[in-house]
């Protein structure tokens, strides 16, 4: 959970660029998500910022393909967020949100072997 906020800028959500925020929805005992697939939230046009929620499948809550399905997630989230940024003519930095994704995807993949 911690991959994002180790990596990116600390000043991300300044208002200086657009940024994202991906949170994923994950099913428990008591709640799932009341959605498949991603919803878009909050937009602050003045901070730049927009959240896109991922519902995330049981199968993968309960482990299996979780690497997989973080990566294509979070890519999913970015290319709606840089339609939704393009559609109110604000940039987009999709190349360093995929730098990002990248380093989130091995951190992931091998989260004991990573050292910050």
């Amino acid at each position: 959970m911690n991959a994002a906020a180790d990596f990116r800028d600390p000043n991300y959500d300044d208002g200086t660029k657009a940024w994202l925020n991906a949170i994923f929805i994950v099913p428990g005992s008591i709640s799932k998500p009341d959605f498949e697939g991603y919803k878009r939230g909050h937009f602050s046009r003045k901070r730049k910022g927009l959240v896109v929620m991922i519902a995330v499948p049981q199968l993968v809550a309960n482990g299996t393909g979780i690497a997989e399905f973080v990566g294509a997630s979070l890519r999913e989230a970015a290319r709606l967020a840089k339609d939704h940024f393009s559609s109110k003519g604000i940039e987009f930095p999709l190349a360093d949100v995929e730098e990002l994704i990248t380093i989130i995807e091995a951190r992931v993949s091998s989260p004991s072997d990573t050292v910050h």
